[in-house]
């Protein structure tokens, strides 16, 4: 479903202020909804600016990585839900309804509604990425690598080029988006990106099948190394998988 370039677009989003002005309206809509909603909103605000106020470069690599992710699952929540409203339209009203929890920056964690979560996420990459680049550019990680997995893993063996815009990269293979995350100082994140889709088959007035071949994301940390040498990444969701990106041959 995602694409390369998929996670440059949402990031370039939250740095545009045309864009940003739209989600603080968006926000501020919400917010004039009801008492209830504007607490929980206020409770959000709170938690992501005081939470980014305090956390490192490294816990904000963190911070970005996950937010995207929050929001990519958001996207496939809503795209399969579309495709069942085609036959039940109910199915339509599941995703205006439907609640996730998600952590903020400040580690708190609260259940919200899918769209204001998909806001939320967007509020803690704008925050974060606004400290991330004051404190200066990163390491530059991109050129080609060779991946290199251990365990049960989602992501196969390949040759795959790094590409960074600021601290958020994307690891392709041809012209599939494999890997995404965000460089801190001395930590690295990653999310392995597997193709997810779903399929609704109409069975000719039974029954509609729904085919859903997706797998959970996995979350991958690593220390950065010293430049040129291997870097070496642990799963901290999953625990199936580890990989190394080793730097290709010149």
């Amino acid at each position: 479903m995602f694409k390369p370039g998929a996670v440059f677009r949402y990031y370039d989003g939250t740095t545009d202020p045309a864009r940003i002005e739209g989600l603080n309206a968006a926000i501020n809509t919400m917010t004039a909804q009801s008492e209830e909603v504007a607490a929980t909103i206020s409770t959000v605000r709170t938690g992501v600016e005081t939470g980014v106020a305090a956390r490192s470069r490294d816990d904000l690599a963190h911070t970005v990585t996950t937010s995207i992710e929050g929001t990519f699952s958001i996207v496939v929540q809503a795209g399969f839900l579309r495709a069942l409203s085609q036959t039940d339209p109910a199915f339509g009203q599941m995703f205006q309804t439907s609640r996730m929890n998600i952590h903020l920056p400040d580690g708190e964690s609260i259940e919200l509604p899918v769209l204001m979560a998909a806001a939320v996420h967007s509020m803690s990459v704008v925050a974060a990425g606004e400290k991330m680049r004051a404190n200066g550019p990163p390491r530059d990680l991109a050129g080609g690598y060779d991946l290199l997995t251990t365990g049960t893993c989602a992501v196969p063996n390949s040759k795959v080029t790094i590409t960074q815009r600021d601290f958020v990269i994307e690891g392709i293979d041809d012209d599939r988006l494999v890997l995404f995350g965000a460089v801190g100082v001395t930590r690295i994140y990653m999310v392995s990106n597997e193709q997810r889709f779903a399929r609704v088959t109409d069975n000719a007035g039974g029954t509609p099948q729904v085919d859903v071949p997706d797998q959970a994301s996995d979350l991958f940390e690593a220390a950065l190394p010293a430049p040129g040498a291997p870097i070496e990444f642990q799963s901290i969701t999953r625990g199936t998988c580890s990989f190394t990106l080793m730097p290709a041959a010149p």
